[in-house]
């Protein structure tokens, strides 16, 4: 009995010995494998596979970056074609980085307190899906249609948006670079002539406040100036701003921006908006490079409930293939740039005519008539070029670029302020301030493109598929019903 005994009690032992030895293993193999692990995709639609010069630029990293993923479905209705590939590429950066990337997604209608504490330290709304790179303090806030191309053609006829072209890698990597590179660009706005004012109160309707606060968002510093009490233009600007004077400048302040265009060194970076109605002096002030502002009103008739009315706001009809445009074309948003006037154009290669009027409108000369109508004597037919853009440093035969001056020009600038500003404005202007920046693209990473993969079957192949998915089951069904009635006997 004793021997039984013991050998029992030995049996139990060498069980709960051996169980103990199976939780163990079991834990230390999932420990092992949470901080040990491989990755690989092998989807076939490969989104999330980083490009060989972002792998690089993660692993020169000098300090941690922090990536904070500011998003909800309810935000944006094209946010769920590409929230869970932007989130898949975000795990990708962070696995990557081996611990040099601090990766954390943020939903507000769940994490309500951890969101408004980020939305007031980062200046984003609880209402946007967008991607936040922190590094060493600073930050670039990165909307979501900055990562995708999205067709919304098929939306207006209760259709549903499609992705064209995935750019979430481009955009964050660009990102990361910015960052890293530690100089922040400065933008500079011309004041003392009426000017729209970066400075203004959210409040003040017709002040640039908004427009600030998303320049200040792309890591960009913003500043005004004035040309008379400064005596001149900064050493520290990179970008200068004319947004709607309607005041003459001096003619010292235009030499000084004539200078500041023909210089060869460190070459003019300019956006110059200029309002119908006004004079400031600056109206040929390009027309060295090709580009001249006519004293016009571009509009058109609309009608409204059987009623022809005339419309004076510019609602583009033809973007070019061009890095300040491109985005708002393939998005097929509506681009509203509200009173305009035109711009006309030499026949240049250094010239790209950003955007066009449908061709329903005209140039109106006569501003101060109360009713209007289109004279081919007097006035422009459409379509109307309301936005340019100046590339010195392009030429005609796409040889070597050379660095030249880049300039954008745009027949009004009201529709920037606080009042009217929307996504697709505001999508105009950060990409015309990132193209005179030379930011419009990131390390030459291409986007990925969506593939189409399509199964034609013909008789054969559909009678061998019947045979696949309806015959073999069945037969094994029919198999298993003949052992089992063997069985029953």
């Amino acid at each position: 009995m004793t021997l039984k005994k013991s050998s029992r009690w030995q049996l139990r032992f060498n069980q709960v010995i051996g169980l103990m030895l199976v939780v163990f293993i079991f834990f230390g193999v999932n420990f092992l494998g949470y901080k040990h692990y491989f990755r690989h995709n092998l989807s076939l639609i490969n989104y999330t596979k980083l490009d060989g010069q972002t792998l690089k630029l993660i692993e020169s990293l000098p300090a941690p970056v922090k990536i904070i993923h500011f998003a909800t479905p309810q935000g944006d209705p094209s946010a769920p074609l590409i929230m869970g590939d932007v989130e898949a590429v975000l795990e990708e950066y962070q696995y990557s980085s081996k611990g040099k990337i601090e990766l954390k997604k943020i939903n507000p209608f769940i994490n309500f307190e951890e969101a408004k504490r980020y939305s007031e330290e980062y200046k984003v709304s609880d209402q946007e899906n967008v991607i936040i790179v922190d590094y060493n303090g600073q930050s670039k806030i990165i909307a979501y249609n900055e990562l995708a191309d999205i067709d919304n053609t098929l939306v207006g006829m209760g259709g549903a948006p499609s992705l064209k072209a995935f750019k979430a890698e481009q955009a964050i990597t660009s990102a990361i670079q910015t960052l890293v590179q530690g100089k922040k660009s400065k933008v500079y706005f011309l004041s003392g002539h009426g000017e729209y004012d970066p400075s203004a109160a959210p409040q003040d309707q017709n002040g640039y406040f908004f427009l600030s606060e998303y320049i200040r968002r792309q890591n960009v510093e913003v500043a005004k100036i004035n040309l008379i009490s400064q005596g001149g233009l900064p050493d520290d600007m990179d970008l200068l701003v004319i947004a709607g004077p309607n005041a003459a400048l001096a003619p010292l302040e235009i030499e000084i921006l004539t200078r500041y265009l023909s210089r060869t060194e460190n070459p003019a970076r300019l956006i110059l908006m200029l309002d119908p109605k006004t004079e400031s002096g600056l109206e040929e002030i390009l027309k060295p490079y090709g580009v001249t502002f006519e004293n016009n009103l571009a509009m058109t008739k609309v009608s409204v409930l059987g009623q022809v009315r005339l419309y004076g706001e510019v609602r583009a009809g033809e973007f070019a293939v061009h890095p300040v445009t491109e985005w708002i074309g393939k998005g097929a948003m509506d681009l509203n740039l509200r009173g305009c006037r035109t711009l006309s154009l030499a026949q240049s290669p250094q010239v790209t005519a950003l955007v066009r009027t449908p061709e329903v409108y005209w140039g109106e000369s006569d501003i101060t008539n109360k009713t209007p109508e289109y004279s081919p004597d007097k006035d422009i037919k459409g379509p109307l070029v309301v936005a340019a853009a100046i590339d010195t440093g392009s030429v005609a035969d796409g040889g070597v670029r050379l660095q030249g001056a880049r300039i954008v020009a745009v027949g009004g600038a009201s529709f920037l302020i606080n009042q009217h500003i929307g996504v697709a404005q505001l999508d105009f202007f950060l990409n015309a301030m990132n193209w005179t920046l030379n930011k419009e693209t990131s390390l030459g990473i291409a986007p990925k493109i969506p593939q189409q993969f399509n199964v034609n079957l013909g008789d054969k192949e559909l009678g061998t598929s019947f045979l696949l998915l309806t015959a073999i089951p069945l037969a094994g069904c029919f198999l298993g019903l003949l052992v089992w009635m063997r069985r029953r006997k």
